[in-house]
């Protein structure tokens, strides 16, 4: 910030690459918030100077309906800056959207060959400003192609999310997994959490204790000739749910969607580990990988 680069290097670099002898033409990539000004910038210290470099925007959004005389006129106006020397300015948001514009196109669309012309990549010598932002993620995804499709097993996963919130969070004299968690020492409730809009009342596991063993002994010896596969299963990811159940297979095999949900749970949230973790509401999905020790609820 502040060191010159967008005033100084790039202005230096659209001329060094503008009248050497490289064919390509120059695109430089800016964020959407930094465009309007980084053109009126270029225009008025290499358009309108000396140096009489061209700058050409090149905007573009997925509503645009594509004819053959629209891409004629951006294909002339790439020609004209290969030849007389110029720079093409935009946001990464219009670059994408004129690539993903490509895939909405069918192949036997008349506007498909000029337009593979326009986004052929070896003609363009790309200068990114503000790289670090420009590569993140999210300016590489800008909308969806194609139709809309059911997520796999959807509905047995909303099921077993709530079955699972719902074992957790309920308080009924029957429930074995509420006398389990009401158990000295095994669980604790966290006032931070029940504070939050639609959250619940944010029940953590305590580390493993010494006043805890025979509880946990008993719960392993509980239930019937099947939970020792059966808890495999749903809690250990080295092996396949078919290896783990082995001869009770047959048994839940129409429960496999359901256990495969509840497995990725385990995994993902910690709730087979005994580390401490806390049970919330998410309206919110936050989307990408979480960091590194993050588990802050179920989304």
């Amino acid at each position: 910030m502040g060191s010159g680069k967008t005033r100084v290097n790039l202005p230096m670099l659209f001329l060094h690459f503008t009248q050497s002898r490289n064919s390509r033409v120059v695109r430089a990539h800016f964020l959407s918030s930094l465009l309007s000004e980084a053109q009126q910038y270029m225009h008025r210290h290499l358009l309108a100077s000396n140096a009489r470099l061209g700058v050409f925007e090149q905007p573009f959004h997925r509503q645009i309906d594509l004819d053959m005389e629209k891409l004629e006129v951006i294909r002339d106006r790439q020609e004209e800056l290969a030849l007389y020397s110029g720079i093409q300015i935009v946001s990464p948001e219009h670059r994408m959207s004129l690539e993903l514009k490509r895939l909405e196109l069918d192949c036997e669309d008349p506007c498909v060959e000029i337009l593979d012309e326009i986004l052929d990549g070896d003609q363009f010598l790309d200068v990114l400003d503000e790289c670090d932002a420009i590569l993140q993620h999210r300016y590489h995804l800008v909308y969806a192609v194609g139709d809309p499709s059911d997520l796999y097993s959807r509905i047995e996963r909303w099921k077993m999310a709530e079955a699972l919130l719902r074992e957790e969070t309920g308080k009924f004299p029957s429930s074995r997994v509420s006398r389990v968690l009401q158990a000295p020492h095994v669980s604790c409730i966290s006032p931070d959490y029940a504070k939050r809009l639609g959250a619940f009342e944010g029940t953590r596991l305590n580390a493993v204790v010494d006043s805890t063993e025979l509880l946990r002994e008993h719960l392993k010896k509980a239930g019937l000739p099947s939970r020792e596969p059966l808890v495999r299963a749903i809690t250990d990811s080295s092996v396949s749910l078919q290896a783990a159940l082995g001869d009770y297979n047959h048994k839940f095999s129409p429960y496999t969607s359901q256990l495969l949900a509840l497995r990725g749970s385990l995994e993902q949230f910690c709730l087979s580990s005994y580390r401490s973790f806390p049970i919330v509401e998410a309206h919110q999905v936050r989307a990408g990988l979480p960091t590194v020790g993050e588990v802050d609820g179920c989304h």
